[in-house]
């Protein structure tokens, strides 16, 4: 099923002229098998989308999330990562993303210790616990942080009611569309370089079946987005 919908997102972006990057969780491959992840690795790479590297350790090593280990256990965990990707695609992998946004500054230092160059783990939007955002703080701006460029998943305050908001993740299936079109609009007119959507494989489903709520959403954002002249849409 993840790869009937990682083929669709893959559609919808290419009707637009756009690509994605998709953040692979190669360690799942111990409970799947390899060749149900290498397969996957290798059609989002063969129809040129852009693939880094998803950390969900718990199926190869002890840890649930990459903030609960070490800095020498985080770069093992990268590099057994790294070596699988590259392994499969025959292409240098350059970004991380830490799952459940698990990650902390030594994760940051592992990632350049790897040989990557970005990290996309720094989520102040995120309902979960987010190390990151403790040390680094809570910002949208792309930073340079122990060798390694933090380019964080776009947020924003969904309500603010004088000093209380509520703050949320820039997220296809969480966000509605106007909230989306907004946001991005807010970056542009305020300088910020990135503007980061997240989504997973199972965003455009429910229940194992399409959700055409989403799916019509995504559609009409790329539309949106090709429309725009101050925006261009890059795999990361």
């Amino acid at each position: 099923p993840g790869i009937f919908w990682i083929k669709r997102i893959m559609d919808l972006l290419e009707e637009q002229h756009a690509r994605g990057t998709f953040f692979l969780n190669v360690y799942e491959m111990a409970k799947r098998g390899e060749d149900v992840v290498r397969s996957a690795a290798r059609l989002i790479h063969d129809r040129g989308h852009d693939l880094e590297l998803h950390t969900h350790p718990r199926p190869m090593f002890r840890f649930y999330g990459m903030s609960q280990a070490s800095f020498d256990e985080q770069k093992t965990i990268l590099e057994r990562g790294i070596a699988l990707l590259e392994g499969w695609i025959g292409k240098k992998v350059v970004a991380h993303r830490a799952g459940a946004f698990a990650a902390n500054t030594d994760t940051l230092r592992a990632v350049a210790a790897a040989g990557l160059q970005a990290d996309c783990s720094l989520s102040a939007g995120s309902h979960v616990a987010v190390p990151l955002v403790a040390e680094l703080g809570a910002t949208n701006s792309v930073q340079r942080v122990d060798g390694t460029w933090e380019i964080p998943a776009t947020c924003f305050d969904q309500v603010r009611i004088g000093p209380w908001h509520s703050r949320r993740i820039l997220d296809i299936e969480g966000c509605s569309l106007p909230e989306i079109k907004r946001v991005t609009r807010w970056a542009v007119r305020n300088g910020l370089p990135t503007v980061c959507i997240l989504m997973h494989s199972f965003s455009l489903s429910r229940q194992n079946k399409p959700n055409h709520r989403v799916v019509r959403r995504l559609s009409a954002l790329l539309a949106w987005l090709r429309e725009q002249d101050d925006i261009e849409i890059l795999a990361e």
